[in-house]
């Protein structure tokens, strides 16, 4: 008897030292994760001097996460990046802000706007959020649409896809702001059927999927675990391997709406077991010129969306 109590206590001291071994490296991913964000804003913000909407937004919402979790370090100002990142003058380069016209500037910048509304979405910052969600209600289209800005018109797949997935982000966040818009034009535009080359498009659908019925869930989590490689993860183009990026943007949509799926551990898994000791995770380019090559901005915009998943995931060890 003696004998089977000592191995019981073995076999738990043993989970416990493995539970404690796995939860570390969850740890360490996001502390790593955090500290390389942080390098790359202020390393964006001294060189470029403006809010971009692949690198500021999704930066500001690994913070958010990362606060709200207990993992951001006192180094690191949150309230101060959201006050500098929210005055519309910073959107455009340093010699640029004299003669900023705001207006122009905002029509010019929809995706960074929907951005920063779902990026920091503290209801007390009422004066900035309504005048976003405000100005992004009436750049609506006729036909229910946004149009994308800045650089992602250049990205590989269709621009029709492009312009679907800026205006399924910036539905989503008009609807996290109660911000009143055409509805009705989006859900005809949502619903023509259409075949899409990347993974962020089914992410978005599933994020929408308890507002807009066009979206069923069961079929949009059936075709994410078809496309979910070997390795756990998914790229953000369907054809391409594994990176961030795409795993990043699944993962959060998993961890919002179905937190119990099975493919939320191996997705996690793939980010831990991915992260450069940098804290960065190398993702390639979604430009077209960038030929699957790995970059920079896309390794950043990544890293950001690598990190939110991980921060969002509930199914983490401990």
């Amino acid at each position: 008897m003696r004998f089977f109590f000592a191995l019981l206590i073995a076999f738990i001291v043993q989970i416990h030292h493995r539970a404690n071994a796995e939860e570390g490296r969850y740890e360490q991913a996001i502390r790593r994760g955090l500290a390389y964000q942080a390098k790359a804003g202020e390393d964006w913000k001294s060189k470029r001097g403006c809010v971009s909407c692949h690198q500021i937004p999704p930066m500001l919402w690994s913070f958010r996460l990362g606060e709200e979790r207990g993992f951001l370090g006192h180094e690191t100002d949150l309230q101060q990046w959201s006050d500098w990142s929210t005055n519309v003058v910073n959107f455009v380069k340093p010699e640029q802000k004299a003669d900023c016209d705001q207006q122009k500037t905002m029509s010019g910048n929809i995706d960074t706007l929907a951005g920063l509304l779902l990026a920091l979405p503290n209801p007390q910052d009422s004066s900035w959020r309504n005048r976003f969600a405000n100005k992004l209600a009436t750049e609506q289209s006729p036909d229910g649409s946004w149009k994308p800005c800045g650089q992602l018109p250049a990205q590989n797949r269709d621009p029709r896809e492009t312009r679907l997935a800026t205006t399924l982000w910036v539905t989503l966040a008009l609807i996290q702001n109660a911000e009143s818009f055409d509805e009705d034009a989006v859900l005809e535009y949502i619903s023509v059927p259409s075949v899409t080359e990347t993974i962020e498009i089914p992410s978005l659908q599933l994020l929408l999927s308890d507002h807009f019925s066009t979206f069923e869930k069961k079929e949009i989590l059936k075709r994410l675990e078809d496309e979910q490689n070997e390795d756990g993860g998914w790229g953000w183009r369907r054809d391409a391997a594994s990176d961030a990026l795409g795993t990043g943007l699944v993962l959060y949509a998993l961890s919002a709406k179905d937190p119990g799926n099975s493919m939320t551990k191996r997705a996690g898994e793939f980010l831990i077991s991915t992260q450069e000791e940098s804290g960065r995770w190398p993702v390639p380019g979604t430009k077209r010129t960038a030929k699957g090559k790995v970059t920079n901005t896309a390794s950043d915009w990544g890293s950001a969306w690598g990190l939110i998943g991980l921060l969002s995931w509930t199914g983490y060890p401990g």
